[in-house]
């Protein structure tokens, strides 16, 4: 089995959690699994939440809504979840452990990312993948090494980013830094062998 996850998909993530600053924020991760059993990773998407600094947690009413209102194939292409630490490290609290169950005991199959900001332009990420053996047993293998895919170029729109995280994140006072590159659009493309000095250049790009 082999895990791979699309370039776009891990930039979307970096920057819900760039944008949402300090505090948590997360979502749910989409995409397939073929015939060999490998998965691909093909988008996340938020979900309405509240949250703090060391905590979020999607709603029930979201969750219920959501396998109320998406298509049939838009329910069966959840993977399982995503979420931020921000500055703080990548390891799985015991929220974390118990959303794993709950999502597996769903489907009896749940991938997770989180991701923590290690620097100013560095961010790192920790897969997980949680499956039920053939005795209805939870087995956790942590620390997977997913295989990047790459497209030769893609961009951010970090405008629509920023009404996902209005209309789903329920946060007092929310103010987001507005990339000095795109001027919040989203619109830009930077080659890849370019040096970004200022981190607010991840709202706005990529190029790969």
């Amino acid at each position: 089995m082999t895990i791979c996850v699309k370039k776009k998909v891990m930039k979307k993530i970096e920057a819900y959690a760039r944008l949402n600053g300090n505090r948590e924020v997360g979502g749910l991760i989409l995409g397939t699994k073929d015939d060999e059993g490998n998965i691909i990773v093909k988008d996340a998407i938020p979900m309405e939440q509240y949250g703090i600094d060391v905590h979020f947690e999607i709603t029930d009413e979201a969750m219920m809504d959501f396998t109320k209102n998406a298509s049939a194939k838009v329910i069966s292409s959840v993977l399982g979840w995503w979420h931020s630490h921000h500055s703080f490290n990548t390891f799985w609290s015991f929220d974390d452990n118990r959303c794993f169950e709950r999502l597996c005991n769903l489907s009896n199959f749940c991938l997770g990312v989180v991701v923590a900001f290690k620097g100013k332009d560095e961010i790192s990420s920790r897969w997980r993948l949680d499956i039920k053996d053939k005795n209805n047993k939870r087995i956790s293998i942590d620390n997977i090494k997913p295989k990047i895919l790459s497209t030769k170029k893609f961009h951010i729109d970090v405008s629509k980013l920023k009404d996902d995280l209005f209309n789903f994140v329920k946060y007092d006072n929310r103010e987001f830094i507005v990339c000095n590159h795109c001027n919040g659009t989203g619109q830009i493309e930077v080659k890849p062998d370019i040096q970004l000095s200022d981190n607010r250049v991840l709202y706005g790009k990529y190029i790969e």
